[in-house]
């Protein structure tokens, strides 16, 4: 296997998980170059990894009324079939992806490389969206899919046939020098990701309002102990999001004010509660996965920082809720669903938390996942992490 090309155009979350096939194809094939078509708004995320040779770039501008189009996907499939890929894997399974297999199928019976592709098999291998799966579990509440559904995980599905080794493998990636350049290694980051897509998925505000609240008095309180001392300047909580976030600046303000309440009427008892940042809209795509990639702790919902963490292997809380295919693949991420006990035949509901949520509690199965749930499961990673350091 001497050339690979990986289809996926997007979305962010999804390409991540898709990205978690290229350390496995990297083992199996050391001398393989591995491409990829994304589209282009996030063809510099695919970069960060640094096995891919290439990345064929789609421009995001649909054609004419809607359509797809048609002559740009023509033009790349005569690119792409110069390369003569050994094995092409659509990862995505969409019209803009079919349409490019027909369009390579096509160039291998009439166009001007029939003859080279006569004499060279390329495998084609799609992988499926199972439709009728999701019908059944949307729709009828009946699921077959895994328990749970592992989404990077899902992408190495298809190769096993090929591949029976492959296994889930987390990646590294080679990010611009300047981010390092810029990053203070005295602060660590506990990174919170209160926003998602879609508003069903997110976990309530409030509660990330006394999860802040829980870790802020339990880290100052470590830190009058003088626990902390391996780390000069302590942590950093630190939000991102999109522009469109602006809720998150609630979290600061309350934080603050809280920090500032404690602190006058516990002077004594408590050290500096850590700083906060709201970087929220204020960071690109590829600097918020830096953040990601540099802090030692990351609580999101089912969004695709989160599926970075995971690629990763960064610790912290997966906050899954109605969502189906949004758990995490590898081990460092604690999965927090709501408590057994309640019972909640209707989840999973949606495939990316669009829809309406049928409880008679709006959002039940994420207001069920308790603040103080949580703080327990970060701070006895930190514990274990301070322990290690110490040690």
């Amino acid at each position: 296997m001497k050339k690979i090309l990986i289809v996926r155009f997007s979305s962010f979350g999804d390409i991540v998980q898709a990205m978690g096939v290229v350390p496995c194809l990297g083992q199996t094939f050391p001398d393989a170059a591995i491409d990829w078509v994304v589209r282009s708004d996030f063809a510099e995320v695919v970069r960060l990894e640094g096995r891919i040779r290439r990345v064929w770039s789609f421009e995001r501008h649909a054609g004419f009324m809607g359509l797809v189009n048609i002559a740009r996907l023509a033009q790349l499939a005569r690119e792409i079939h110069a390369e003569q890929y050994d094995l092409i894997y659509d990862a995505h399974s969409n019209l803009r992806s079919t349409i490019l297999k027909l369009l390579l199928r096509g160039l291998s019976i009439f166009g001007p490389l029939r003859a080279l592709s006569a004499k060279k098999t390329t495998t084609i291998i799609t992988r499926s969206k199972e439709r009728w799966k999701r019908l059944l579990l949307f729709y009828f509440r009946i699921n077959h899919f895994d328990k749970p559904f592992c989404g990077a995980k899902s992408y190495l599905q298809p190769l096993f046939p090929m591949f029976p080794v492959f296994n889930f493998m987390h990646a590294h990636w080679d990010f611009p020098q300047h981010f390092e350049q810029s990053n203070d290694a005295n602060i660590v980051n506990i990174v919170l990701v209160p926003s998602a897509a879609w508003p069903m998925k997110r976990w309530p505000l409030e509660h990330f309002h006394q999860l802040l609240k829980i870790l802020g008095e339990s880290l100052a309180a470590a830190a009058a102990a003088a626990a902390t001392a391996c780390r000069p300047s302590g942590y950093r909580f630190v939000i991102i999001g999109g522009p469109e976030d602006s809720f998150c600046e609630e979290l600061v303000l309350r934080y603050n004010q809280h920090a500032r309440d404690a602190q006058d009427a516990q002077a004594a008892q408590l050290g500096d509660w850590p700083a906060i940042s709201n970087l929220a809209g204020k960071l690109t795509l590829l600097e918020s996965c830096y953040v990601v990639a540099t802090s030692c702790l990351v609580v999101s919902a089912d969004t695709g920082f989160l599926h970075v963490a995971d690629l990763l292997g960064k610790p912290g809380v997966a906050l899954i809720g109605p969502t189906a295919f949004g758990f995490p693949s590898g081990k460092s991420l604690k999965v927090m669903e709501a408590d057994e006990s309640a019972q909640l035949k209707c989840r999973p509901c949606t495939k990316d938390g669009r829809g309406k949520c049928s409880h008679q509690i709006y959002q039940f199965c994420m207001v069920a996942i308790t603040p103080e749930r949580v703080a327990e499961q970060l701070l006895s990673v930190l514990d274990l992490e301070r322990k290690e350091l110490a040690g």
